[in-house]
């Protein structure tokens, strides 16, 4: 019970840094892309993280009644990854 404090500290550490290295660039991209219409298309990419942070719950939530929490956490953390890396290869 000592580590919980531990690990989710660690947990949101990983999770900022994780949304920092995915959010943040995918939002700037489009900057690059749009220059008429740079806000309209800047509002739509944030509209789509609401959107998506909406389905990405509900899809933990029907995973983890099927897979075990540990498993959900690593698969998730996983593709959270592979996207990082990714989106950094495509634009660099």
């Amino acid at each position: 019970h000592d580590a919980l404090p531990i690990c989710s500290d660690i947990c949101l550490i990983c999770a900022g840094l994780g949304a920092g290295l995915l959010y943040l660039p995918a939002i700037v991209c489009v900057g690059y892309y749009f220059e008429s219409k740079r806000a309209m298309a800047t509002g739509i990419a944030l509209s789509g993280s609401g959107i998506g942070a909406i389905l990405f719950a509900t899809v933990i939530t029907a995973v983890s009644d099927v897979a075990d929490w540990r498993m959900v956490c690593l698969g998730f953390g996983g593709m959270a990854a592979m996207l990082t890396v990714s989106e950094h290869c495509v634009h660099f």
